[in-house]
């Protein structure tokens, strides 16, 4: 063999041995890449979440009451913008209130209609209702669920004379 053979076979092989470690270098590079694009894709997410959660958790913060009443009568009024669907109710210290049932009030899981249906003339209920403010309301609103009572309790009447 000529000494430019040699040389020739050495390049050969140089070539060989360089591109071998340029595909590994680049299947590191791209193994790379793809665990920085999977890190940032759960760094999105992660923090679309929080955002969404910090959104929605504005959206409920709102006070709450509870209050113990008896149902006296039910009202469903239309008018041009909306159905009201309105609870006329009796506290025990015998002051009548309205309370509306709100769609943004109960939430997406319920409709107005099927609460106002299940809720019963001359029963009594624990309700949780939130100002009128909260909802753009005429009324204040039932915001949680409407639980039937047997009748008002003793410790809010002993709340009351205090």
């Amino acid at each position: 063999m000529s000494r430019e053979d040699n040389d020739w076979e050495e390049n050969r092989w140089e070539d060989e041995r360089w591109k071998a470690s340029q595909r590994e270098h680049n299947r590191t590079v791209k193994g790379i890449k793809y665990i920085f694009c999977g890190i940032g894709l759960v760094a999105i997410v992660f923090l679309a979440v929080i955002i969404w959660n910090a959104i929605d958790l504005e959206r409920y913060n709102y006070e709450r009451y509870t209050v113990e009443v008896l149902v006296v009568k039910r009202e469903a009024r239309n008018t041009d913008e909306r159905d009201l669907y309105l609870l006329h109710c009796e506290k025990k210290d015998g002051k009548q209130e309205i309370y509306e049932i709100n769609k943004a009030a109960i939430g997406e899981r319920f409709e107005e209609y099927d609460v106002f249906r299940e809720i019963k003339v001359g029963r009594y209920y624990r309700l949780e209702l939130a100002e009128t403010r909260e909802f753009d309301s005429v009324y204040p609103c039932i915001c949680g669920a409407a639980q039937m009572i047997d009748g008002f309790t003793e410790e809010e009447s002993q709340e009351e004379e205090k």
